[in-house]
């Protein structure tokens, strides 16, 4: 019964061990944490500054729709017909607002990720409409959160509390350092 077991390799690598990178057919990511620096300074800058101006394109949706609201909702006693064209104007103008104030933070996202200009595109429009639907809560999570995914790959993970500025600053240092 011994004999038909086959000799253990000496040079195999054991069960528990992950095969080496170069045997792997899936990415393995970059970052620091993998024993290298990914990307360029200039794209986690960018992301960084997509990062906190989602928040802020965010701020100034809800203040553009809550001051273009209020005129429809102090006339509904009054001019009762006037509440359904004003809620229009409102979605019309938090339409417009979300697309002018989100399309920096899109543009700098779209560059640090590689997007390309139509996708880029897509994006902003997308962020626009649904800021129309659900006052535009989920567009910068959907946003804060794939900015965390990529800015992890440079050694700058993605917490409870968002992306630390600490963090982001000393990966965009150690990739200026290296001429990235």
């Amino acid at each position: 019964m011994s004999d038909s077991v086959p000799p253990i390799d000496p040079a195999a690598p054991p069960v528990e061990m992950a095969p080496p990178v170069e045997y792997t057919n899936y990415p393995r990511g970059g970052g620091v944490q993998y024993g290298g620096l990914y990307g360029s300074s200039e794209k986690l800058d960018a992301l960084y500054k997509a990062y906190t101006g989602s928040s802020w394109a965010f701020l100034g949706t809800v203040v553009v729709w809550y001051a273009s609201i209020i005129p429809a909702l102090i006339s509904a006693d009054s001019k009762p017909q006037w509440v359904v064209p004003g809620f229009i104007a409102a979605a019309v103008l938090s339409l417009a607002a979300s697309f002018f104030l989100y399309g920096r933070s899109v543009k700098r996202m779209g560059f640090g990720m590689d997007w390309d200009d139509k996708r880029v595109k897509m994006v902003r429009i997308l962020a626009s409409v649904a800021t129309v639907f659900c006052l535009g809560i989920i567009v910068p999570i959907i946003m804060q959160v794939q900015i965390g995914g990529e800015t992890a790959k440079y050694g700058a993970p993605y917490g409870l509390f968002g992306i630390s500025k600490k963090k982001v600053k000393a990966a965009i240092a150690a990739l200026k350092a290296e001429g990235r």
